[in-house]
């Protein structure tokens, strides 16, 4: 009776690490992602130039086979929101680096600001699902997540 309790409970563990909760996993398309973020929050995106960011950001823009990054303003500062999909999980993982930095940078920009306001900014963290990367850098992070996190199950 123990080994089929332990096997059921391990079998439901391993179910809890599905980020589909058992669906299969597609790859999304990040405009699609884009537009319902705009749609779900009433935003009006501005389109941020791949070639500017991976400039910035300090990587090759031939790393990304496809962008959908953008600002939008907000209530204490401007949000900026990144989603790419790599050309391979290395790719990935180099940009997930680079934005890991400039969300370092963004916490130090910030880390002045009023408790509440630091509370959000500490919240955001890149996101990587194989060569996908994703930061959201806004205090409707939670929403916007879970736009993005929903075009991964069919």
């Amino acid at each position: 009776m123990k080994k089929w309790i332990s096997l059921l409970l391990v079998c439901l563990m391993l179910m809890s690490f599905s980020a589909c909760g058992g669906e299969a996993a597609k790859e999304p398309d990040l405009q699609a992602v884009q537009d319902e973020i705009a749609s779900t929050l009433s935003i009006t995106p501005k389109t941020m130039n791949l070639k500017l960011i991976a400039g910035q950001r300090g990587f090759d823009e031939a790393l990304v086979e496809q962008s959908a990054s953008f600002t939008t303003p907000g209530a204490v500062f401007d949000d900026e929101i990144y989603l790419f999909k790599a050309v391979d999980t290395d790719a990935a993982a180099t940009i997930a680096s680079k934005l890991e930095g400039r969300l370092a940078e963004l916490k130090k920009q910030t880390q002045n600001y009023s408790p509440d306001d630091a509370a959000v900014v500490d919240a955001c963290s890149v996101l990587q699902n194989g060569k996908y990367v994703a930061l959201f850098f806004s205090a409707n992070r939670e929403t916007m997540e879970s736009v993005y996190n929903s075009h991964f199950c069919s």
